[in-house]
């Protein structure tokens, strides 16, 4: 936004401006005629809505799905004719940590036809005390445009560190001749299965 008013409506957020009608704008202002050119700038700013999904990878390492959906209309005298330059990163809510960063290109095809973008990421879950951590999308060019997601793996069931180890059987040798169907008997170099083999043809 550079147009008048600018310093004025700084403390409302693009989505609580998009809810006033022009000429309510307009009285915030207290210059009724700039309604209507302060809701088209509202319109054109760029604004995102974040959805993430968490999936555990490791018992360290959990991976996230972010869902990217733009809530403005482009306009290429204001955002190009390709893509809008955004950056996004994930901190946590303790120790002020980022544990991912990156560069990421809102396109405009996406933004016109009005379909969200996906971004797959892992992170390492550094510190097991901390269930919450923030996915914070800032745009590269827009003072002010920016998203935040708050993430909470408090209900993620993480796999074991140290899967315990299968208990091997106390099985005899077994003669290659127990499978069934004498042409497999070739494919087998040696004449009896190992216990550790075993335990999968008398499965």
């Amino acid at each position: 936004l550079t147009l008048f008013g600018m310093r004025h409506v700084y403390c409302y957020t693009c989505v609580l401006l998009n809810v006033y009608h022009c000429r309510e704008i307009g009285h915030m202002l207290h210059h009724v005629n700039m309604g209507d050119k302060i809701k088209q700038c509202v319109n054109h700013f760029p604004c995102v809505a974040l959805d993430c999904v968490v999936q555990p990878v490791t018992a360290t390492v959990i991976k996230i799905e972010l869902t990217i959906t733009a809530q403005f209309e482009w306009n290429d005298r204001w955002h190009g004719k390709v893509s809008e330059p955004w950056w996004i990163w994930v901190e946590d809510t303790n120790n002020d940590h980022m544990y991912h960063s990156e560069y990421f290109s809102l396109q405009k095809i996406h933004v016109v036809n009005q379909e969200s973008q996906k971004l797959v990421f892992s992170i390492p879950l550094i510190d097991q005390d901390n269930t919450a951590y923030i996915v914070r999308m800032i745009s590269d060019s827009w003072i002010g445009a920016e998203a935040t997601e708050v993430i909470s793996v408090k209900g993620v069931i993480l796999p074991q560190d140290h899967l315990p180890h299968t208990q091997l059987l106390d099985l005899q040798p077994l003669p290659v001749s127990v499978i069934p169907n004498p042409e497999y008997h070739t494919y087998f170099p040696f004449g009896h299965f190992n216990p550790v083999l075993c335990v999968d043809t008398t499965a």
